[in-house]
């Protein structure tokens, strides 16, 4: 995963969960998702985050964004939790409320921060309903052990 490789050049990564392989959400003629988490160290503010790191290695990487936010992509970084950070704008959203809806994003995230609690509402995250919804999610063992190797983790 040359992007984390990049990423890591940047910000200290301090964890990296399972890979999962997952089918796109109403859209069978993509090819399958690789859904991660990467917890990081960073004196860098959420939106600068976003929009100073995060968005240019997407488009480094070939990313190129459309109207369609649901079309296929080469990388997709989102940020979905920054410590106690609770923001609603236009341009970030956390924490993300795909933490609550989707198991592909909560159980990577619940992996890395077991103990987490969202700061919005204070909810743990280990006692998310979406926890126990893990149908559809294929682990990619070779892939993580690959990453976690090359970043020393």
């Amino acid at each position: 995963m040359k992007a984390l490789d990049i990423l890591s050049t940047q910000i200290s990564i301090r964890a990296v969960s399972t890979f999962y392989r997952t089918a796109p959400v109403n859209r069978p003629e993509q090819s399958d998702f690789l859904n991660g988490v990467v917890a990081v160290d960073t004196d860098v503010g959420a939106l600068a985050l976003k929009k100073q790191v995060l968005r240019p290695l997407e488009r480094k990487m070939g990313r190129t964004r459309s109207p369609d936010r649901y079309a296929a992509r080469t990388l997709d970084l989102d940020l979905i939790l920054y410590g106690e950070a609770v923001v609603t704008s236009e341009e970030l959203v956390l924490p993300d409320p795909d933490i609550r809806l989707r198991a592909f994003v909560a159980l990577p995230l619940f992996e890395v921060a077991p103990d987490a609690r969202l700061p919005d509402t204070g909810e743990a995250l280990a006692k998310l309903a979406v926890l126990s919804e893990q149908v559809g999610l294929t682990p990619d063992w070779e892939l993580t052990r690959s990453v976690k190797e090359r970043l020393g983790l």
